[in-house]
């Protein structure tokens, strides 16, 4: 099951992303916020508009397609990578916006650092902590220490998932 998820891009902004059932980005905000809760809170606009949401299709001078969701010619969210064909991008596109509406909240706050593995941080915890600290062990919950794949780390199973390759 598909699943949203809210990360820090650097020490202050916020994204949200759209993870498939087996953790591939399925698509990611169009902006980035200014904290945790604007994030989910236009998560929660996502959700309640996906059936009004209109797709574009971009060709990229690298030659790879992108699509883009807006609603009310307001750009909400795009695909993550780009597409060898328009037909897997449209594709990819459809996929995001059956798994809009179904998409569970993962509630915790996910904080990566460039080339490493991430972690969650539990909602209620200081805002203002640097992204590099680390969190006591006493203080994680048990329902967040699992750890995420950096998004800027390459996986050339992406391209073939999206595809619906296995």
């Amino acid at each position: 099951m598909a699943r949203f998820q809210c990360f820090r891009t650097d020490g202050r902004r916020v994204r949200w992303r759209l993870l498939g059932g087996n953790n591939r980005v399925l698509g990611v905000s169009a902006r980035d916020f200014a904290d945790h809760a604007a994030a989910l809170d236009d998560v929660e606009r996502i959700r309640r508009s996906a059936a009004q949401a209109e797709f574009d299709f971009e060709h990229g001078d690298g030659g790879q397609w992108w699509w883009r969701m807006s609603v009310r010619d307001r750009p909400v969210a795009q695909s993550a990578h780009g597409f060898a064909r328009r037909v897997d991008a449209a594709l990819a596109a459809d996929r995001f916006g059956r798994s809009v509406r179904g998409a569970d909240s993962d509630l915790p706050l996910a904080v990566f650092q460039p080339g490493r593995r991430g972690r969650e941080i539990p909602l209620g915890e200081p805002e203002n902590r640097p992204c590099g600290g680390s969190v006591p062990l006493s203080a994680r919950s048990p329902l967040t220490t699992r750890l995420v794949t950096d998004p800027r780390l390459s996986d050339s199973r992406q391209d073939n998932d999206d595809r619906g390759e296995r």
